[in-house]
């Protein structure tokens, strides 16, 4: 009796492995070739979006020939994935003409991981200035710009509305 147990029970496991081979035999595959792609990605913004600055008679020190005022709250966010070295240059618009009489207005953006800051350097209606360069492959924000707007005495009263436009290219 123990022996024919036996039996029966080798003969079960015996017919499920058959059974098993049967069904991996049913079973079938399939291939997919995937082209997985990464567009160049060059992506550049600067909050506020609108900024105002304005010299008033406390900004003046008596006998001093300037006065100016600074704004230091604007970031910049830059995203590239570029494998080639990009640069951020800025440039007023020229529709606008030049500043007023005597008046200077610089930008100073901190340098993503990798770039270089170029320092203060005054806006101009007439080329494009570097601001950053020397970086690639980086994605930052809440970068730091600070503008610096000096005005000598022989600067008219009113006000100035310009439209700086900052690029991001290839640093050639």
């Amino acid at each position: 009796m123990k022996t024919r147990g036996i039996l029966i029970g080798i003969a079960i496991i015996l017919s499920l492995g058959g059974i098993s081979t049967l069904f991996a035999q049913a079973q079938a595959t399939a291939t997919q070739n995937l082209n997985l792609i990464v567009e160049e990605v060059n992506k550049l913004s600067i909050t506020p979006a609108s900024i105002s600055m304005t010299i008033t008679g406390a900004s003046w020190v008596v006998g001093q020939p300037t006065a100016s005022v600074t704004h230091n709250t604007s970031t910049y966010a830059v995203t590239t994935n570029s494998g080639t070295n990009r640069k951020i240059t800025a440039q007023l618009d020229a529709g606008g003409g030049s500043l007023p009489v005597g008046a200077i207005l610089t930008v100073n953006w901190i340098a993503p991981t990798g770039g270089t800051s170029q320092g203060a350097s005054p806006l101009s209606h007439l080329s494009a200035i570097d601001l950053v360069k020397g970086f690639h492959a980086v994605s930052q924000s809440s970068l730091g710009v600070t503008y610096v707007y000096t005005v000598t005495a022989q600067t008219p009263a009113g006000n100035v509305s310009r439209i700086v436009t900052f690029t991001l290219t290839a640093d050639t």
